[in-house]
C-alpha cells in the first residue's frame, strides 16, 4: 500500500468524542423568566407586568423549557 493513503474501513469507527447527551443548565436570565412563568401558572403574580430582555440564546433556552413542559407551554400560549 502506498505511503499516506488511508486503508479502507479505518475511518468507519465512531468518533473519539461522544456527542453531548446532557443539556446545558439554563442561564440565570432564562431561569428567571421560567421561574416567573411558573409562579404565574400556579396563581402567584408578584407584579402585574414584567419585562425582561433576553439574548437570542437565552430566549431559545426558554423556548426549550416550554417545549418540554406542556402545562407551562399551554399556559403561555393561552
Amino acid at each position: 500500500m502506498a505511503v499516506g493513503i488511508t486503508p479502507l474501513g479505518s475511518v468507519l469507527e465512531s468518533p473519539l468524542t461522544p456527542l453531548p447527551t446532557e443539556e446545558k443548565p439554563l442561564s440565570r436570565s432564562a431561569q428567571s423568566v421560567v421561574n416567573f412563568l411558573q409562579l404565574h401558572l400556579v396563581g402567584h403574580r408578584p407584579q402585574p407586568w414584567w419585562e425582561r430582555r433576553l439574548k437570542p440564546d437565552y430566549y431559545t433556552q426558554v423556548l426549550r423549557v416550554l417545549d418540554t413542559d406542556e402545562s407551562l407551554r399551554n399556559y403561555v400560549e393561552d
